[in-house]
């Protein structure tokens, strides 16, 4: 029976400290603690708290990679030439393992609001590190939104996108919208395109969604019409426009812009051709020309 080294000793009690090291903090991050104990998934799952994906996704496949390479080389030891050469490209796959995990953990103590000193001992000593993340009372995520608030700088709408409506909370007449958020994942990143918009509208009004080009407009009638639904509720009249869709399209209509808009109308006369179709007919020629004014 061939006897294990210490040195493979030593690799494996420190694995198996770090995972619960790594359990812990997830734990701390209100995460299933269960993640500590899978090889690389657990620096994907850490990333996705420090919003490093991208470095968890590239951390994950150098894993993959090298334990390839050394399965290889441990079945083909004889092949001295194809050895060293794979030697060489292993050494270089866990060197970029070892970069990308460092990152993810460089992206943790943001979260944490740890010094760089603790990236530094995670590199010298992980399994040191990750116990003492781990089990340290004083040791605590601060800065758990911080994620979410880059993600709604970075591209997304501001939170409240319409506010200070004298019609809000009106659930069961006109259109009411809580729209609690809309996310997309991008480039192994989560991003925000809508969050935490409440308003209500009377029935027979005109609203005009204002805003930058991508700054998320399309995306929030999409999301009230049902053509793209959020994590939403949308009611029309008191009644749920997602759960009763099939029935609610057919009373919602809706027209492209690039049907309505001429190239030489400002958007006062885009609002004027919107009044005339829109609003009530007992509506007289001044009074549509004074809603068109007021917004």
């Amino acid at each position: 029976m061939k006897e294990i080294s210490i040195g493979t000793w030593y690799t494996l009690a420190s694995w198996f400290v770090s995972a619960i090291g790594m359990w812990k903090i997830f734990s701390k991050c209100g995460v299933k603690g269960f993640w500590g104990f899978i090889p690389g998934l657990r620096y994907y799952r850490l990333s996705e708290i420090a919003g490093r994906e991208r470095d968890g996704i590239s951390a994950v496949i150098f894993e993959v990679l090298s334990r390839v390479i050394s399965y290889w080389l441990i079945g083909n030891e004889k092949d001295v030439q194809n050895a060293f050469v794979l030697a060489i490209i292993a050494l270089a796959v866990i060197m970029a393992t070892y970069v990308y995990e460092l990152r993810v953990v460089g992206g943790l103590t943001r979260i944490f609001g740890l010094g760089k000193r603790w990236i530094v001992l995670w590199a010298v000593a992980p399994w040191l590190a990750a116990l003492l993340w781990g089990f340290r009372r004083d040791i605590q995520p601060v800065n758990m939104e911080l994620l979410e608030q880059e993600a709604m700088m970075a591209g997304s709408v501001p939170a409240a996108l319409i506010s200070g409506s004298p019609y809000m909370a009106d659930r069961d007449h006109g259109l009411y919208v809580n729209v609690r958020d809309r996310r997309v994942r991008s480039s192994g990143k989560k991003r925000y395109l809508l969050k935490d918009i409440v308003l209500s509208l009377p029935n027979g009004s005109m609203t005009l969604v204002l805003g930058g080009s991508g700054s998320g407009k399309t995306t929030l009638i999409n999301a009230i019409l049902g053509y793209e639904k959020a994590n939403a509720e949308i009611r029309l009249n008191g009644k749920d426009v997602y759960r009763n869709y099939s029935e609610m399209k057919y009373r919602i209509g809706f027209v492209p812009q690039q049907d309505l808009l001429r190239l030489n109308d400002t958007v006062k006369d885009t609002l004027k051709d919107a009044a005339k179709m829109r609003l009530p007919l007992s509506m007289n020629a001044a009074q549509r020309k004074q809603r068109v004014n007021e917004v």
